[in-house]
């Protein structure tokens, strides 16, 4: 498994996010961190973890390439049957991998696995709980896509796009690309699988 976590000037909450990442109750994965170029402290930050824990690898990139190419770096240095994209911003909750995990195993043609979303503000004090009415388990992709995009519309959050993948899905459905909306594009191409 892969974990991407792509980067630019995130040194205010980077080292929360890798915490989470590492404390992670499944622990047999690679966390790629792709620095977008970072003008602040966040460089020195991931090399402290690469230095502290043979999980972590850091790639830098030395001009900014623009957020979707920077999210591409990390699949393509992917390998293993599953890949998560987690934003440099973001924790997650100990067992959100093994969650994930036992429920793609449990179903093989699911694609992606996302347990529910609260936001947190900056000390991490709960703010909301995202209500999610997203049911994509239906086997016909054009009811899957009818049921994203109505409910994607209405939230404009995408969060999905942070859940665990089967990467050969993700490779299929394609990576993303630099234009507006672009996580519920790839959201999208992978509900038609």
């Amino acid at each position: 498994m892969t974990i991407g976590v792509p980067v630019y000037n995130g040194e205010r909450f980077i080292r929360a996010t890798l915490d989470s990442l590492l404390a992670q109750s499944f622990t047999d994965f690679e966390l790629i961190i792709t620095d977008n170029a970072s003008t602040d402290g966040t460089e020195a930050i991931c090399r402290e973890y690469v230095a502290t824990d043979p999980r972590v690898a850091y790639v830098r990139a030395e001009r900014n390439l623009g957020p979707a190419a920077n999210y591409n770096v990390s699949v393509d240095r992917a390998r293993g049957e599953f890949f998560k994209w987690n934003a440099a911003d973001d924790v997650c909750g100990p067992d959100f991998l093994r969650i994930c995990v036992a429920a793609l195993d449990a179903n093989p043609n699911a694609i992606v696995a996302y347990p529910r979303t609260r936001s947190i503000d900056a000390d991490g004090k709960l703010i909301r709980d995202y209500d999610y009415e997203l049911e994509l388990a239906d086997p016909r992709p054009h009811v899957r896509l009818s049921r994203l995009v109505r409910v994607n519309h209405r939230l404009h959050g995408a969060h999905e796009m942070f859940g665990l993948m089967r990467l050969n899905g993700l490779i299929k459905a394609g990576k993303k690309r630099c234009h507006v909306r672009a996580d519920s594009v790839v959201l999208v191409r992978l509900a038609l699988l």
